[in-house]
């Protein structure tokens, strides 16, 4: 997905048909030039720091 400057994105996998498996994922951020870019005054850092994961939720009874 390519965003602008100002744009927001909420991602509501409730609605979907086939939501993503539980796992661990990684967040990659970076520009046109790629995620292997060398650091350029002024540009995007490609950033892939964050990790985190996705689950289902359980109810409080353990079912």
């Amino acid at each position: 997905m390519t965003l602008n400057a100002t744009q927001e994105v909420t991602w509501v996998t409730a609605n979907e048909q086939q939501a993503l498996p539980m796992a661990k994922y990684r967040l990659y951020i970076y520009d046109e030039r790629g995620i292997s870019a060398p650091p350029k005054p002024g540009g995007l850092l490609p950033f892939s720091g964050l990790e985190f994961g996705l689950y289902t939720p359980q109810t409080t009874d353990g079912k």
